[in-house]
């Protein structure tokens, strides 16, 4: 989906990786300051959907770090950007800004600095996601390398998040395959990769989730 009017594309660093620029149109929205992590007895992230009625009471992924994603350039579950041109072709959104391996899929799904708001290029990737959905990339890696694909959308990676064995929270990836979003091809012909990812119900992820994924 193309953005809407906007005034002028700008150019933000990204505070996860150094120097790496990203096209974003504003200041955007997302909340970076300090937060603490959700810290509920029971709580924890599983890739096993929620079955009504039906609490969970094991865990079988403890999550990262409780460490802020935004605090450091290195993130976990990130299997870099060999073998991808990264800013040889094309423009910066289409760059590639992380990787990650999703058994389900049996791919590596690739996460590309993308756009929001932006008259020049569609919404997606990294930028989407942060700026759209306040969700940072770590959360974002994780989901894809521990996830389980949705049965009823083979494109949709999801965890969910339980306190005391009751379902509270689903974060989901949306992966694109082809090499086009709107229209606009990727100039190194690989496939799209993360289009978008959300705290499903939510426009803003609570700031608990990326101290907690």
């Amino acid at each position: 989906m193309l953005g809407g009017a906007a005034a002028s594309p700008a150019y933000a660093t990204n505070p996860g990786a150094g120097s790496t620029q990203a096209l974003v149109t504003g200041s955007g929205s997302a909340a970076l300051g300090s937060v603490s992590a959700s810290s509920r007895q029971g709580s924890f992230w599983s890739p096993t959907a929620p079955v009504h009625g039906q609490a969970v009471n094991a865990a079988p992924f403890r999550g990262s770090s409780a460490t802020s994603a935004m605090a450091s350039p290195m993130y976990s579950n990130d299997l870099g950007c060999a073998g991808v041109p990264e800013g040889s072709q094309g423009a910066p959104p289409y760059y590639c800004r992380a990787s990650a391996y999703n058994s389900g899929e049996n791919a590596v799904i690739m996460v590309r600095v993308g756009s929001y708001g932006s008259f020049v290029y569609p919404d997606f990737g990294w930028t989407k996601f942060f700026y759209k959905h306040n969700l940072y990339l770590q959360p974002v890696l994780d989901t894809i390398t521990y996830g389980s694909v949705d049965p009823t959308d083979s494109y949709a990676i999801d965890m969910y998040h339980y306190t005391n064995g009751n379902f509270d929270m689903e974060v989901r990836v949306i992966y694109n395959p082809s090499d086009y979003v709107s229209s606009y091809v990727m100039p190194d012909g690989n496939p799209v990769g993360v289009q978008t990812a959300y705290c499903v119900g939510y426009l803003d992820c609570p700031s608990w989730v990326n101290q907690t994924l």
